[in-house]
């Protein structure tokens, strides 16, 4: 369910996917993803590339919510077995997609994608340390709140503030950064 795709026709979702995923994201990702963006020229710093979904996704979401109004009834309760085991199929394969956002240049290095010398054993390292903050904070919530999802979705959401930062920052910072993710 996303910020409000539940309650519209499918017309329209199917409308909104074509023009966001086919026009408004590539021009957003080029705009803020890679050497070539005059964003990153600029000065902004994008390891993983998330900033370009997020804005997509994130303003969609604010439209959707100002158009469609308030939801009226909550919605259908998740099955939360099969949201534990999509949280691990996906916690799995980031460490992977992450390496794969930079590239090895054979007796030069690990480079990011803007052109950033790191090295692979820094950015696998704050990988696991994001999952371990948002871990961390994801189990103190779920205790205090009394909800298991925050401690399932706590590593991701851990990842998921320092995608811009894997090749640049210490471990202590990567989890310093994820802890307030959930």
């Amino acid at each position: 369910r996303g910020g409000g795709v539940e309650r519209m026709k499918a017309q329209a979702s199917f409308a909104m996917a074509a023009i966001g995923s086919g026009l408004i994201l590539p021009i957003v990702s080029y705009l803020s993803w890679g050497s070539g963006s005059f964003l990153t020229n600029a000065g902004l710093h994008d390891f993983v590339g998330a900033f370009s979904p997020y804005l997509l996704v994130g303003i969609s979401s604010l439209i959707l919510a100002w158009r469609l109004g308030p939801r009226t009834k909550p919605g259908p309760p998740g099955n939360f077995t099969l949201v534990g085991l999509g949280t691990l199929l996906l916690l799995s394969a980031l460490p992977l997609i992450v390496v794969g956002c930079g590239y090895l240049i054979p007796g030069k290095g690990y480079f990011g994608i803007t052109g950033s010398q790191s090295g692979l054993g820094i950015v696998f390292l704050n990988d696991f340390m994001a999952f371990g903050g948002g871990a961390v904070s994801g189990a103190i919530l779920a205790y205090w709140k009394r909800n298991p999802s925050f401690a399932v979705l706590g590593p991701a959401s851990g990842y998921i503030c320092c995608t811009a930062l894997f090749d640049l920052v210490m471990p202590w910072q990567a989890f310093l950064v994820a802890l307030p993710g959930p």
